[in-house]
């Protein structure tokens, strides 16, 4: 076994919202069930719920086992009033600084010694510290990439003085050169990482975020609870968008084209479920556009998010108008993809519309072009028989490619045991592509 010193801001539970939160855990969570022995590092705050002790930050750190081999330690990060990017940077100080405290407490206080430390970016600042860590503790150290931080912050303009760029961007660069191994979400950053570092291709792995498929196993049990519990619901066109309400999202563009579609189809409804700090700006427009065929829905946790998103029609992914976003694989479009059910993408062109293409599963339009994304809304609509077939096709293909126990697997494969031991580890498919079941009906079926 090795001892692995895990360190991610983002972590929830299948209990909890936040779909990168939950990448960590399942990660963490099976390098524990491997037999190492793993501590994580976190606040457990995600972007939808900005501080697992909002409103009740508490003073102390909390311990909590979910299993033998596994420890996570959660420190209190308090929350801020304020939703802009002056709060978001204390709070990634805030955690960054406690998280360097306590790992220099784990080594040097409680004499833990750790093989490896893996630091998730973003926050930047997370994987310095973990590095940090590394060289202290004499361990390898392994960078998780789950965003190219520097160009992200410019091209959203969070980051406009050119020395704050440059220093972010020496920074990758710095990390990029001393860690172990570099791990990485979409195979787009692999190009981008080796054009700032050349080299860093030979130890790049990627590991894409992926599906959960027993959350999507059992459509047979698909009834409604969220939006199927009346006759009249059961007749509508449910279009579902479930993520982060952020400026990246820009979801401005999916409330603009429920306006045009108001009055024209009032058979179609829109549901937004998640959130994020721009979630009463959203509320506010909504109420300027006297929308009636939109409903927003708080965070749900994974277990609960599943369902939701089955017992829509038409799935949204949805970005601003950034090339930084047509290198993003998010963990939206592998939940949909389970669902089995249609993706209408507004994405610049890239890895979303890449995985559409080869699946079959959906339709990309330009994205913040409100006519475009009201049209292709519409043809889904009229057009519910081949959007049932796309989403089928769309599980079989996530089943065959993004299966989460086989990124797991593929993951485990990057730690060596230290001590070897001799598990009889069988890890089965929990989906096999020949077991899926056709989803009910949609609307115009029903």
């Amino acid at each position: 076994m090795a001892s692995i010193l895990y360190i991610a801001q983002f972590f929830s539970t299948e209990s909890e919202p936040g779909g990168q939160g939950q990448r960590h855990f399942k990660h963490a969570s099976a390098l524990a069930e491997d037999g190492h022995a793993v501590t994580v590092i976190t606040s457990g705050c995600t972007t939808m719920q900005l501080s697992m002790h909002e409103g009740e930050a508490g003073e102390h750190p909390a311990n909590i086992w979910l299993h033998p081999n596994l420890s996570i330690i959660k420190l209190p990060v308090a929350p801020l009033d304020k939703r802009s990017v002056i709060s978001r940077a204390q709070r990634y100080l805030a955690f960054s600084t406690k998280a360097l405290f306590m790992g220099l407490k784990l080594l040097f206080i409680d004499r833990r010694k750790f093989h490896f430390v893996l630091g998730s970016s973003p926050p930047l600042l997370i994987a310095l510290v973990a590095w940090m860590i590394s060289v202290l503790a004499r361990a390898d150290f392994y960078l998780e990439v789950r965003d190219l931080w520097s160009q992200t912050m410019a091209a959203n303009g969070f980051i406009n003085n050119p020395l704050a760029i440059r220093a972010n961007r020496w920074l990758e660069s710095f990390l990029y050169k001393v860690s172990k191994k570099i791990i990485v979400v979409s195979p787009s950053f692999e190009g981008e990482i080796e054009a700032q570092v050349p080299g860093s291709q030979a130890k790049t792995e990627y590991i894409p975020n992926g599906a959960d498929m027993e959350f999507y196993q059992y459509p047979r049990l698909w009834r409604g609870s969220f939006l199927r519990n009346t006759e009249e619901e059961r007749q509508l066109f449910q279009v579902n968008y479930a993520g982060v309400f952020s400026d990246y999202t820009k979801l401005e563009t999916l409330l603009k084209a429920a306006a045009m579609l108001q009055e024209q189809t009032p058979e179609i409804r829109f549901n937004l479920v998640g959130g994020g700090y721009q979630f009463e700006k959203l509320r506010g427009l909504a109420e300027e556009l006297k929308l009636r065929n939109v409903r927003f829905w708080g965070a749900l946790p994974k277990n609960r998010v599943s369902k939701f998103i089955m017992e829509g029609d038409l799935s949204i992914i949805n970005y601003r108008k950034l090339g930084i976003f047509g290198q993003v694989l998010p963990n939206k479009l592998f939940d949909y993809l389970a669902a089995g059910r249609p993706i209408l993408a507004g994405v610049p062109e890239g890895e979303v519309s890449r995985v559409l293409e080869e699946s079959g599963a959906g339709l990309c339009v330009e994205p913040e072009n409100v006519q475009a994304m009201a049209e292709k809304i519409l043809w889904f609509y009229h057009n519910q028989s081949e959007g049932q077939k796309m989403g089928v096709r769309g599980q079989h293909y996530v089943s065959r490619k993004f299966h989460r126990n086989q990124l797991v697997e593929n993951f485990l494969e990057l730690f060596p045991r230290v001590i070897q031991l001799n598990p009889n580890r069988h890890r089965e498919l929990a989906c096999p592509v020949d077991n899926i079941v056709p989803f009910p009906a949609t609307a115009q079926n029903r």
